[in-house]
Formats: C-alpha cells, structure tokens, sequence
C-alpha cells in the first residue's frame, strides 16, 4: 500500500475498517475494546483473590490435614546401581 502511494493514514483507516481497533497498538476505549484495555487488571485482581482465599483457607485448617514430610529411609549412598 506504501507502494501504490497511499498515506499512513489511509493504511491504518482501511486496516482498521477490515479488521477492527483490535489491530491498533493502542485502540480507542469504547465497547467493543472494554475486554482489550480492563482484561489482564480483572485477571490480575481476580488471580490475587483467588490466592487470598486458598490461603485463608489453609491457614484454617489443622495440622493433622497435612501429611508430614518422611525422611528418607535410604541415603544416597544405599541407592542400587545401575
């Protein structure tokens, strides 16, 4: 399109009219972008809720719901050969 002369903003409103803001480096806020521009903070918040609850949740619960960790029986030195 450079080639056949036409401007950069010729380029970008035809882009835009064939494949939408969504093409754009930075897309105007309005509906159809909502998801593009507030997406990844919702996720991050949702993703930091997420992990408050789990660990609420664990730090709730009694010591006998935890396996205990088992110490080797077998050293490094008694593993079979290969």
């Amino acid at each position: 399109m450079l080639r056949q002369g036409k401007s950069e903003a010729q380029i970008l409103d035809y882009m835009t009219q064939r494949y939408g803001d969504f093409v754009l480096y930075r897309p105007p806020v309005k509906s159809t972008t909502t998801l593009l521009w507030y997406g990844p903070a919702a996720l991050l918040i949702g993703g930091v809720i997420v992990l408050i609850l789990v660990l609420r949740r664990r730090s709730k619960l009694p010591d006998d719901r935890f396996e205990p960790d088992e110490p080797d029986v077998a050293g490094p030195s008694d593993a079979p050969a290969r």
